[in-house]
């Protein structure tokens, strides 16, 4: 029996798959966040600096791969690099997840009033051309995202005091401070 699926340009039919997907966005903004502190730790730079650089390194997969090279040609002790090699593939594997919800098209099942995501890689009635979407789902993905973004926060605050050549302690501040309430960087003038 073929499916009838309609476009979606919203989610106000279900509420609560709209609920876990700013989830989604909210978190892995963090990740983003805590991967740019890994590479401010990991190659001693400012946070400004970091900034910059590492939003010129374009795709997610390329940013892990940069981190763990960093992290490869560190000082760091192998279980320290093994530990954090363990967490980017972690995370890595977690981003092909929110790589579908963001690029693979959503639907409405017309038939079972169910939210489908259409993979085009797939031909129609192949088992993978459509997916159904429910916010449980996405929010076991949510879950596992908070559980390894928090695993990569205390690893980096377990490397406090750990010298790679330059000692570069606002990483940690930025650390021990919710978003919001992070000090204020004083601007330098010429």
């Amino acid at each position: 029996m073929e499916r009838t699926i309609s476009g979606l340009d919203d989610l106000d039919h279900n509420q609560n798959i709209a609920s876990a997907l700013a989830r989604t966005i909210i978190l892995w903004s963090s990740v983003e966040t805590n991967l740019k502190s890994l590479f401010m730790f990991l190659t001693t730079i400012s946070f400004i600096e970091t900034d910059g650089i590492f939003a010129y390194i374009t795709g997610f997969h390329s940013k892990i791969q940069v981190l763990k090279t960093l992290a490869d040609r560190t000082s760091l002790t192998d279980n320290q690099k093994k530990k954090i090699r363990a967490r980017l593939n972690k995370i890595n594997r977690l981003a092909k997840t929110r790589n579908n919800y963001v690029h693979h098209t959503w639907w409405l099942d017309e038939d079972t009033k169910k939210t489908v995501l259409m993979n085009s890689k797939f031909k129609p009635g192949d088992k993978k051309y459509l997916t159904n979407v429910n916010a449980g789902n996405i929010n076991n993905h949510n879950n596992a995202v908070q559980r390894w973004n928090n695993s990569l926060v205390n690893l980096l605050v377990s490397l406090r005091g750990t010298y790679l050549g330059k000692s570069y302690e606002p990483i940690f501040e930025l650390l021990d401070h919710p978003q919001d309430q992070r000090p204020q960087s004083k601007s330098r003038t010429p």
